[in-house]
């Protein structure tokens, strides 16, 4: 008797969702109703403007519409420009901050950190910086929280385990 020394081949995997490649249907919009063009229109215009286009849901706003043409020789009025990262926050200060002028120090390896608290950011080293994070994440190479990192803060202490809760 011969043996057959051919080698069977593996069936072939079957498509996803039964259907071939290419009849795939196009995914449907997120639920949220946010579009990749919001979004990408969100980028473009500046920090803060997807976090603002989630808050304010995006699907409310409906599609864009062109504005009408202008007539020759008109001028349109000027827009403001985009925020930039050197901008001031807009929000309320934190309390936790000390008022503007105050200066922050810390003893970090050997070396004391002075930092002066601004109106809008903190100075160290000469450079304006948005937050003590930041500052903290230079100083120390590693993050920090800033307001544990300058004792602005306590971290909140977790209750002992006692029988009963257990």
């Amino acid at each position: 008797m011969a043996k057959k020394t051919a080698k069977q081949k593996a069936p072939k995997a079957a498509p996803r969702d039964g259907t071939k490649p290419g009849t795939r249907s196009k995914k449907a919009p997120p639920a949220d109703g946010l579009t990749r063009a919001a979004i990408e229109r969100a980028n473009a215009a500046g920090p803060g403007a997807v976090a603002d286009l989630i808050r304010g849901g995006g699907a409310a706003k409906g599609p864009e519409t062109k504005a009408p043409a202008k007539a020759k020789g008109t001028k349109t009025p000027a827009t403001p420009a985009a925020p930039t990262k050197d901008a001031p926050p807009t929000a309320e200060r934190d309390p936790r901050l000390p008022k503007p002028g105050t200066v922050l120090t810390r003893a970090f390896k050997n070396r004391e950190i002075k930092v002066e608290v601004l109106d809008a950011g903190f100075r160290y080293d000469g450079k304006t910086w948005r937050s003590l994070s930041a500052i903290a994440r230079e100083v120390s190479g590693t993050s920090w929280n800033g307001f544990l990192f300058f004792n602005l803060q306590t971290r909140a202490t977790k209750p002992a385990a006692t029988p009963e809760t257990m």
